[in-house]
């Protein structure tokens, strides 16, 4: 079944563009534009990777039926999520921090948030 097939390709190709950038790598191809998006944007690289490569996949009716291009948006948003979730991590909570002269505004900003 092709539905199968594209499934397990984009979870591998997920899981493996993940780790290529959060190594810090690249592969050399449209990811480059990506991670370009990426900063400027304040997009995932995911994100990001569903903006640019969703451009080549649609630009694929050129060559391909609407079933191969409907497969290759199902691969990409698949591709997509996993390399944010490789990336990002699993966990919904993230943690950073933030070095600043102005403790007790930013203190009283964020707790008036809540």
């Amino acid at each position: 079944e092709m539905i199968v097939i594209a499934i397990f390709g984009a979870v591998i190709a997920g899981l493996g563009y993940g780790l290529v950038y959060k190594t810090g790598f690249t592969t050399g191809g449209t990811d480059i534009i990506n991670q370009i998006i990426s900063k400027y944007s304040k997009k995932s690289i995911g994100s990001a990777m569903q903006i640019t490569d969703s451009l080549i996949v649609l630009s694929g009716k050129l060559v391909f039926s609407w079933e191969i291009v409907m497969y290759g948006i199902i691969v990409l948003y698949i591709i997509s999520i996993l390399t944010d979730k490789v990336i990002l991590g699993i966990s919904r909570s993230k943690a950073f921090y933030v070095i600043t002269d102005h403790q007790e505004e930013i203190t009283k900003f964020l707790l008036s948030l809540t």
